[in-house]
């Protein structure tokens, strides 16, 4: 719980501190299109039921996993989230849905510089 959660809530601190704006369009979860509204609900249900899988995994121990297994997945996830960290930085137009903004530029340095051949 805490290798997710940590890392959101310290996000969401520097976002508030440095880029209120962004944080508001990241949590505007308001979709207009059924599909997408449908897309939002089922990962929702998903996040939940992770949590609850989880739980009763861990309560009735139906699958042990290797310590280096579990450092080795942590470490990714925390990689993972410090990339997704670096695009929100690098890209102040960041929103959930696609959307052209008042005076917004294409975003090409950083991570959005990389050029996959």
């Amino acid at each position: 719980m805490g290798l997710l959660c940590v890392p959101v809530f310290i996000a969401g601190i520097v976002l508030m501190i440095k880029n209120p704006e962004l944080l508001r369009k990241r949590l505007n979860a308001k979709e207009k299109e059924p599909d997408q509204k449908a897309v939002i609900l089922l990962g929702g249900l998903m996040f939940v039921c992770g949590f609850i899988v989880a739980g009763l995994d861990h309560r009735y121990r139906w699958m042990v996993l290797p310590k280096w297994i579990v450092l080795a997945a942590g470490i990714a996830f925390l990689v993972s989230y410090i990339l997704y960290a670096e695009v929100l930085r690098e890209n102040a137009y960041l929103s959930r849905t696609i959307e052209i903004q008042k005076e917004q530029k294409i975003i090409d340095t950083g991570l959005y510089g990389i050029r996959c051949i």
